[in-house]
């Protein structure tokens, strides 16, 4: 069985979030620190809405059911429905809590955005699922597009926080009613409402939890120096734990488009082995090169987008880099794809708690680069232990998943990428100039090392031109 290709969602989603790439650019120069601490409060606890709503469970179940051949349109259909609603519900709990504590600008805001938080995503989930990946993503990215661009203006034109939360929820419910449109709305009083409803919740609740534990994993670190750290610490520590959007969006296209391709492929056939081993040569070719680039030129690209004032957080990036060379490993695919809630949950909290122990720990005893060490000890943990649970499910072996003799070729030729990079940059002082002239370095020497060693590999550029 095929694995679909991931690069229409890959380019169209990495080319509409490259404009996230400017926001802390802009807000570094442009916004009080105050303001950028609300934006980035903001923002962090209305990620969590999803999946303290169940909204989580809801869009990861859509990619599953689209694969299934009993009657996909009315599951997505209903999941659309319990999704909105449950949005609806989160902001009516922000309201009632609003109303106890005190009303403020952020929390109504924060109230308006949580439906579009929760459902938002459920249309585009359901097209990848159906094998409309193009469709899918020109949809996600030409809202993603507008919504960034809505936040750069309100931004350069001196509105505001309060500008800014209005843009962010202005274009969010616009894609929610589109998503609404495109879709199709489901009746409550439907029978088939009615008959996918319990199945819906059943595997939706499970989900949604573990998302909760993941989102702990993933910011254990923030949420312990959120406490610890002033606020001008706090964004020196936010800037060194840089967002490179194109690297996220091709890591979630992967595995938007593995999970229905495992979903179909039959247990213990070495099908789905093949698929995932697929996904992870993918992934790593250019994964460790984006790692070992950001090492090497930490300094230069800190100075170059967010001033001198900034500069410290090279050192964070220099660590907090290694999480993109591990994301090269999916760590929960064959769970979804099979719909084993169980071990996504109790893997989940296992990690989760894990993850607030150590980067607890790490930061009491050694500061913030304790915590962030921490943070990357978690994610290796748990990808070692996703690796024995596909080995445990599909009876296969390690080296039948993950591809040893490609990562060890794309590392010894990133880390001699690394070292041209770093020497190059050496000799000029502006950053920007330090930057351009590392990256000049560093390509040509990955490349040209890969190709003379691996000349394969670079079909996967052709898949980049074809986008089929």
């Amino acid at each position: 069985m095929s694995r679909a290709s991931h690069w229409p969602l890959t380019l169209l989603g990495g080319a509409s979030s490259l404009f996230n790439v400017f926001l802390p650019i802009v807000m570094s120069r442009q916004i009080a620190p105050q303001d950028v601490g609300a934006f980035k409060v903001f923002f962090l606890y209305l990620a969590t809405v999803p999946a303290l709503s169940l909204g989580i469970g809801f869009t990861n179940g859509t990619y599953l059911w689209g694969a299934s051949p009993d009657n996909p349109e009315a599951k997505a259909r209903s999941a659309f429905l319990l999704a909105l609603v449950a949005g609806f519900f989160a902001s009516a709990v922000a309201l009632l809590l609003g109303a106890r504590v005190g009303w403020s600008t952020s929390l109504l805001f924060f109230a308006l955005a949580c439906p579009p938080a929760v459902a938002g995503t459920i249309f585009e989930a359901s097209l990848v699922a159906s094998g409309q990946v193009k469709k899918a993503a020109v949809f996600a990215s030409s809202f993603e597009f507008l919504r960034l661009t809505s936040l750069l203006l309100a931004i350069l034109g001196g509105f505001g926080i309060t500008g800014i939360f209005v843009a962010h929820t202005t274009v969010s419910w616009a894609k929610l009613l589109s998503a609404g449109y495109g879709l199709g709305l489901i009746s409550p009083g439907d029978p088939a409402f009615h008959r996918e409803r319990p199945a819906l919740l059943r595997y939706a609740l499970p989900v949604s939890v573990a998302a909760v534990f993941d989102l702990l994993i993933l910011n254990a670190d923030r949420y312990v120096l959120s406490t610890q750290l002033s606020a001008g610490q706090f964004a020196i520590y936010a800037f060194g734990c840089l967002m490179v959007p194109p690297l996220f969006v091709f890591e979630q296209s992967v595995n938007q488009v593995l999970i229905p391709s495992l979903a179909g492929a039959k247990p213990r056939s070495g099908t789905a082995a093949a698929l995932y081993r697929s996904a992870v040569d993918d992934l790593l070719f250019f994964l460790i090169p984006a790692t070992a680039g950001l090492i090497a030129l930490a300094d230069p690209l800190v100075r170059m987008l967010f001033t001198d004032v900034y500069r410290e957080a090279a050192l964070y990036l220099s660590v907090y880099a290694f999480y993109y060379a591990l994301s090269g490993v999916p760590q929960d695919v064959l769970a979804r794809a099979r719909g084993d809630s169980t071990w996504i949950l109790r893997t989940a909290v296992v990690f989760g708690l894990l993850a607030l122990a150590c980067t607890y720990t790490g930061a009491r005893f050694f500061g913030p680069l304790g915590a962030l060490r921490a943070f990357v000890l978690v994610q290796l943990l748990r990808r070692i232990y996703a690796l024995h649970y596909f080995v445990a499910m599909e009876g296969c072996r390690y080296r039948d998943l993950f591809p040893a003799r490609e990562a060890v070729l794309f590392s010894v030729a990133a880390a001699l990428g690394a070292l041209a990079a770093r020497w190059a940059s050496s000799f000029f002082p502006l950053p920007a100039h330090a930057f351009l002239l590392g990256t000049a370095a560093f390509v040509p020497v990955y490349f040209g090392i890969v190709s003379l060693f691996e000349p394969r590999t670079f079909q996967r550029l052709t898949q980049i031109r074809r986008m089929r």
